[in-house]
């Protein structure tokens, strides 16, 4: 297979075409599909192992999934792909450093993309990229963008009984 700096151009593409095409060829075309589910691409903790489909919210869940990846990269004597980032041309070689990364440098990246793996941390953002990148889709923006923002806590004042 190619060489890592290969693979890290592959999770930024730059034109609707790159992206159609080099998606696929780091996700397999089955395992990206299902990964574009709406109940799936709204996790935050995406597995980048070509096959997998494994998408989750929990960091330690993660954490244990991606072990087993590590145990049987370890076996396969095969190429690592779990530990591409799915948010940037990152290539993280250790499980702690890879969840790390994802949380400091993506974590404030609450609106989501419902048609690639992109999140952005505003709104701005996030227009910017549907208008470059999906612009065959021609999306609409209420439709392609999810906000996984938490909403504020209601405040409510206690009532006083009235006696």
């Amino acid at each position: 297979m190619g060489s890592s700096l290969s693979r890290r151009v592959l999770q930024t593409p730059t034109s609707n075409e790159s992206e159609s095409v080099l998606n696929k060829k780091w996700k397999s075309p089955s395992a990206y599909a299902e990964m574009l589910k709406p109940v799936n691409i709204r996790h935050f903790y995406k597995c980048m192992d070509q096959d997998c489909v494994f998408t989750h919210d929990d960091k330690h869940k993660f954490m244990k999934h991606l072990k087993n990846h590590n145990k049987l990269d370890e076996f396969r004597k095969g190429e690592k792909t779990w530990n591409l980032c799915p948010y940037c041309p990152r290539v993280i070689p250790d499980i702690q450093g890879y969840v790390s990364h994802l949380l400091k440098d993506h974590s404030n990246c609450k609106i989501q993309c419902q048609h690639c793996f992109h999140r952005s941390a505003t709104h701005h953002d996030a227009l910017a990229h549907l208008q470059e990148e999906h612009k065959k889709i021609k999306p609409k923006h209420s439709q392609s963008l999810t906000c996984l923002g938490r909403p504020k806590p209601k405040v409510t004042t206690p009532q006083r009984s009235l006696k």
